[in-house]
């Protein structure tokens, strides 16, 4: 009942997911042609920094709360609390900081949009305890619905701005609308409400979040080095170029991998003392991700001219061998979700800290190193540094909860023994008989070629076992 209940909330997810996708691809699409590198660059550099906030806003005070096996309403309460007076605190450094981090990038622009995402902040921190509080209690139907009806409404209100003429506001109001009707929606249709902040046990909940902050606090590092370098060295416009191939490349992620979060840490937590059985459910996702999401992913690189013409328009074509380069490193980030799922559901934050300690600066050397070679050398760096972190994690890290890891790199590599060669045999084909073609055709044509050469490998009984297994997850969501 439990496996069966985990994957038809799964399927609620990406049901939701799918909205989701379709309105943000439509709002990539429309803003991109309405948008300049220029003012899509100012914005990244925004981003850059305000990702701090959300973190110190978030404090991983929502992880506490999902990944916990007794959660009172007190608690709940208290750590409501905890994440406002935290987002003041960001917003106030962020506020404090404008005028400096316009100096740093000699745009005088960025001050103005710094104050006006410091209030993100404020309402980031309010939502959190509502979200985790439907996570927890498996309301994915609820959480589905608000994030499909806040990003149409955000991209309703942006398309709106681009055409009044508002830059890069543009962006920062998208945002500031998408976080009000997320809050919005959750406030409403809560029955809980916070009372005042009473003494409760808060210890073993806030040492929790310490720990996944920090993690996420160096994952957030690694994941913004790269933007803060292009647009320091290379400037605002660079930055745009790299944030809109970088952007693309993640959208497949962003929509399938990181939303499955909110469905596989409840539910795995249910399994802290179980660890046959979550490594049964582990090994499925890595499945859904290394033959799914990876194949996605990997699709998108090799065709990154076609994509870009298709999704972004002419004038960003320029950026698509920085996207093939980038597509190699978020094959091996969006299979490493799996581990993290798995760190966390066992409250093993402390160990996944440790490594992360080990792993990020590593990648953070990567990506200096890769800029002596320009944006493209930025790309390479992450790419490098996303494979290093994965090994690593592989060898050293999963076994030490308990679980072997010598089936999920046997997955993994049987998903890149397909896809790679798919992944060269596409280019071939595009590169020789397909490059006149308009960008729609030859992406439909590669994609059939590749579902066509993926089925040759039921040639081979693992194939055909891994096939079963995802197939198992699809039929078990009816």
């Amino acid at each position: 009942m439990a496996g069966s209940n985990a994957f038809r909330a799964a399927r609620i997810t990406l049901f939701g997911q799918l909205g989701k996708f379709v309105i943000q691809v439509a709002a990539l699409y429309v803003l991109a042609r309405m948008l300049t590198p220029y003012e899509y660059g100012l914005y990244g550099i925004v981003m850059v920094f305000a990702g701090v906030g959300f973190l110190i806003g978030d404090f991983g005070l929502a992880s506490a709360s999902i990944q916990a096996k007794v959660l009172t309403a007190q608690q709940r309460t208290n750590l409501f609390w905890a994440n406002i007076c935290l987002g003041l605190v960001a917003a106030t450094i962020f506020v404090a900081l404008a005028d400096p981090i316009a100096a740093l990038f000699d745009e005088t622009e960025l001050a103005p949009l710094i104050l006006g995402v410091a209030g993100l902040f404020l309402v980031q921190a309010a939502s959190t305890q509502f979200s985790a509080n439907a996570t927890r209690d498996l309301r994915f139907g609820l959480l589905a619905v608000a994030d499909v009806v806040s990003q149409l409404v955000g991209f309703g209100v942006a398309v709106g701005c681009a055409l009044l003429g508002f830059g890069a506001w543009t962006l920062v109001i998208q945002q500031l609308t998408v976080a009000l009707v997320l809050l919005g929606i959750y406030v409403s249709t809560s029955a809980w409400r916070p009372s005042a902040p009473r003494r409760a046990p808060m210890r073993a909940l806030l040492k929790f979040g310490l720990n996944t902050f920090l993690v996420q606090a160096l994952n957030f590092a690694t994941a913004k080095v790269d933007s803060f370098i292009v647009g320091k060295l290379f400037g605002a416009t660079s930055l745009g170029f790299y944030d809109r191939a970088y952007q693309v490349n993640q959208i497949a992620t962003q929509q399938l991998a990181t939303p499955l979060t909110r469905v596989a840490l409840p539910l795995l937590s249910k399994h802290q003392d179980d660890v046959g059985a979550m490594r049964g459910r582990l090994l499925a996702l890595m499945r859904l991700l290394s033959f799914g999401l990876g194949g996605i992913i990997l699709f998108i690189g090799i065709n990154s001219e076609h994509t870009i013409l298709v999704a972004l328009g002419d004038q960003w074509v320029s950026v698509a061998p920085v996207l093939t380069i980038l597509a190699i490193g978020g094959f091996f980030q969006a299979i490493g979700y799996v581990y993290y799922w798995g760190f966390l559901s066992l409250g093993k934050t402390g160990l996944q800290l440790r490594f992360s300690l080990l792993t990020r600066p590593i990648m953070i050397g990567l990506v200096l190193i890769g800029a002596s070679w320009g944006v493209e050398g930025v790309a390479a760096g992450v790419s490098a540094g996303m494979l290093v972190n994965w090994i690593i994690l592989t060898v050293f890290a999963v076994p030490r909860v308990g679980i072997a890891s010598a089936e999920f790199a046997g997955v993994c590599a049987r998903a890149i023994i397909l896809w790679g060669p798919l992944a060269l045999g596409v280019e071939f084909l595009q590169s020789t008989y397909l490059g006149d073609l308009a960008a729609p055709v030859a992406l439909a044509l590669n994609l059939l070629v590749t579902i066509f050469g993926a089925t040759i490998f039921l040639i081979f009984p693992a194939y055909r076992k891994d096939l079963r297994a995802i197939l198992e997850i699809i039929r078990s969501t009816r």
